[in-house]
């Protein structure tokens, strides 16, 4: 399972591809927690470690999902973000 990223390539099966691609989308993360900060009774490490589930599960059911291709990892991964963290 790879991701294309501009110039980069990301393995999903391997950890060190694991740690890049959380490494390039942990800004995505970061932004989407700030923006529930304040939005709920959860404080912000309760919603950074419901966002880093969210994102975790997206690394791992992205390509189980179907065609990987239909929808982009950094949209699918937001998704899966937002829905843990308003679940």
């Amino acid at each position: 399972m790879r991701i294309e990223m501009s110039d980069i390539t990301i393995d999903l099966d391997t950890s060190r591809g694991r740690n890049a691609c959380a490494k390039q989308y942990m800004g995505m993360v970061h932004k989407i927690v700030n923006q529930h900060v304040g939005q709920c009774r959860l404080s912000k490490p309760e919603i950074m470690s419901a966002a880093l589930q969210g994102f975790t599960d997206a690394m791992n059911d992205w390509r189980k999902n179907g065609d990987e291709s239909a929808v982009p990892f950094k949209t699918y991964a937001a998704y899966r973000v937002k829905h843990q963290i308003l679940a």
